[in-house]
């Protein structure tokens, strides 16, 4: 297995050789083939869990990949290219591990993924099973699966790895008997000797960009820890919220709440990953077979990274969809078209007029920035033309008031005499 380290990297880079004839141009390009790879994975997960209208989601969580610390470190400080590989073949596979999840259908490019992977990165790709598990059991709970059905696809499917992966395979196999591989797993590279406090994985306080040449970090990046708590708070209060039955994707099935039921997955996936980065999962590496490849635990923020990316991206399209918030924060529709709800008291427990205008305002399906229609469904009065503007005028004051150095004097000023002109209006 440990021969199938870089392969798909090599063998990109080299068709590049061929045709171009240069080294640099061979890297680059091959860098640039991992990158849009795992972008448009990272994309089309979050369409394959919400739909095309999704795609700027979408867009948020391949650029997040690619802007993350672990890919930038793995391509840039440490020219760990097998990694980067590998984490846009992790990117891929969970395209159709979340179409799973979404609808219960068990695909076969699962197997071509894995294979990919396989190719990619032989010590990450050991660690596929959990992924693959916990999809299991989160398709379990939101779906009726069939599992005679199913384990017949999974077969299917494992047998297409191993076709997709033979011919790389049996070379290794002829010829491992001129190649000793101990060194792989001397004492050095063993994974109890290179667990890392979970603190630096929280905060490296040694770790800066652009400090030395040799400057990289297992740091997550700043947003994860509360992505990952916005996460958890979104699962419990969406457990007591029931599904509507139009969101089942077939008729017989389970309604499905598509947020609850991907977040889950990703959620329950990143923690587990997480939990093998830890100290205290060194027996894990001692019985598992192979699972010592790995050689450094904190390899496996290859899965965490892409994880993380997508949950950043599912709770952008939870704020989309959700209709009542308190305070001020965007509402918005299908097809990305954009309101804005606004606070529901005022204090003192007047109720905000601009409220009262927004919320019987109405949304056009399928808008597209483009043609124009994005725009409030609202009777064409001066009057309201008037409560719109001070409603928007209220929240550019406020924006102002949030990121302007020593803001909230006068922009408060001015939130005083735009509301004392709307009351006048209305």
């Amino acid at each position: 297995m440990p021969g199938l380290y870089h392969k798909s990297f090599m063998y990109v880079s080299a068709a590049i050789y061929a045709l171009t004839g240069g080294v640099k141009a061979a890297v680059v390009g091959a860098l640039l083939f991992f990158s849009i790879v795992g972008f448009l994975g990272a994309a089309f997960a979050i369409m394959a869990a919400f739909g095309r209208s999704s795609w700027p989601a979408g867009l948020l969580a391949g650029a997040l990949l690619l802007t993350s610390n672990y890919a930038t470190t793995d391509w840039l400080v440490r020219g760990a290219f097998a990694e980067y590989s590998a984490v846009a073949a992790i990117s891929l596979l969970l395209v159709p591990l979340v179409h799973f999840v979404r609808g219960g259908h068990w695909s076969k490019w699962i197997g071509v993924c894995i294979a990919f992977l396989v190719v990619s990165h032989a010590g990450l790709a050991l660690f596929v099973p959990p992924l693959v598990v916990v999809a299991l059991i989160v398709a379990q709970r939101v779906h009726v699966l069939h599992w005679r059905s199913l384990l017949r696809r999974i077969a299917q499917s494992a047998v297409l790895t191993l076709a997709l992966v033979a011919p790389f395979l049996m070379p290794l196999i002829a010829f491992s008997g001129y190649n000793d591989n101990r060194g792989l797993l001397s004492e050095g590279l063993l994974p109890a000797s290179n667990f890392i406090s979970p603190v630096k994985y929280i905060w490296d306080a040694e770790w800066r960009w652009g400090a030395h040449a040799d400057s990289f970090t297992v740091q997550f990046d700043l947003y994860v820890l509360p992505v990952l708590i916005a996460c958890i708070a979104l699962l419990v209060v969406l457990k007591k919220k029931a599904p509507d039955a139009s969101d089942s994707p077939r008729p017989g099935h389970r309604p499905v709440d598509a947020t609850r039921a991907v977040l889950l997955f990703l959620t329950i996936s990143f923690c587990v990953y997480f939990f093998l980065q830890m100290p205290f999962a060194w027996p894990i590496y001692e019985l598992v077979p192979g699972a010592r490849y790995i050689q450094l635990p904190w390899r496996l923020q290859a899965y965490t990274t892409v994880l993380a990316a997508l949950m950043a991206a599912v709770l952008t399209v939870s704020l989309w969809r959700t209709r009542r918030r308190a305070g001020y924060i965007s509402d918005c529709g299908s097809g990305g078209n954009v309101g804005a709800g606004f606070a529901r008291q005022q204090p003192g427990g007047k109720r905000d007029p601009i409220c009262s205008y927004f919320r019987h305002a109405r949304l056009p399906a399928g808008g597209n920035g483009l043609s124009g229609r994005w725009r409030v469904r609202a009777p064409a009065s001066s009057r309201n033309r008037s409560a719109a503007i001070c409603a928007f005028g209220r929240v550019v004051c406020d924006a102002a008031g949030w990121w302007l150095p020593g803001g909230g004097r006068w922009p408060s000023a001015l939130r005083r005499s735009e509301s004392a002109r709307l009351h006048r209006i209305l």
